[in-house]
């Protein structure tokens, strides 16, 4: 019996269902028309022939009702909710506009983003996720939800991309040696500096000391130094991208070669 993590609790659905015929292509979204639980209490009566999948809360509860593998009764007919899962929510306000809190709404984003990876619909769109009045003569889901419908798959599609990256910091000469890579010509000592975005060309011992920044061999295994005027830092250049750490001022050198800085 599949319900979705995100419940809370369930509803009674007396046997209110049939077995589903084929695999789960929609969702259809259906409201109470109720500000109260009248709504609830009336799908979880045993002598009202309708059911749902789930019902949402006006503080974003989520209950379950029919399980997904079983075709509720809600949306007039069997050919609608076949396929479908179905998902009704209480109002906020009474008529005419019926409106439903934003608690409600975000539920049911995250209830939809839910269905749509279980099932395999890849993006949300007004195709798999409906309205009742686009399958039978009601209003439902009323005037202030059904016009919100592409909103609440947006909300549901960002859910699921995940949060959205931050963009990377432009390169500055503080930043740039914080993840160096060094590599020397095969056909000269010429030496290369960079982080992947800036490159720095050292030609010769000389420019290095001009620049400020010293390159030393170490003793010959895989370590260098580099210096700013201020701070002495050892860099590990093996693999090629390094990590820096402070090094005691007991090693600092005056003078090395390039034979340790990996070819390329």
């Amino acid at each position: 019996m599949t319900f979705s993590s995100l419940i809370s609790g369930t509803v009674p659905h007396h046997d209110k269902y049939n077995r589903r015929p084929g695999k789960v292509t929609r969702v259809i979204q259906h409201h109470w028309a109720d500000t109260t639980m009248g709504g609830e209490n009336s799908l979880a009566s045993a002598g009202r022939r309708a059911s749902v999948n789930y019902l949402v809360h006006n503080d974003g509860a989520i209950k379950g009702q029919v399980p997904e593998e079983f075709r509720p009764w809600t949306s007039s007919s069997a050919a609608a909710d076949n396929p479908s899962i179905t998902i009704e929510v209480q109002n906020e306000t009474g008529g005419p506009e019926w409106k439903v809190s934003d608690a409600a709404r975000n539920s049911i984003a995250r209830l939809i983003a839910d269905i749509a990876i279980r099932h395999g619909f890849g993006s949300l769109n007004r195709t798999n996720y409906r309205g009742h009045r686009e399958f039978a003569s009601t209003a439902c889901p009323g005037p202030y939800l059904y016009p919100r419908l592409q909103s609440v798959c947006d909300a549901a599609n960002k859910i699921n991309a995940g949060p959205t990256p931050n963009p990377a910091p432009t390169p500055t000469e503080e930043s740039m040696w914080k993840d160096l890579k060094l590599a020397k010509l095969k056909t000269s000592p010429e030496v290369y500096v960079g982080d992947g975005l800036v490159r720095r060309h050292i030609a010769n011992q000389t420019e290095l000391t001009d620049i400020s920044y010293i390159i030393k061999n170490a003793g010959g295994d895989a370590t260098v130094l580099v210096v700013d005027e201020i701070n002495w830092l050892g860099v590990d250049i093996t693999p090629v991208k390094a990590t820096i750490s402070p090094v005691s001022t007991a090693t600092k050198a005056s003078s090395g070669t390039f034979t340790a800085v990996p070819e390329f």
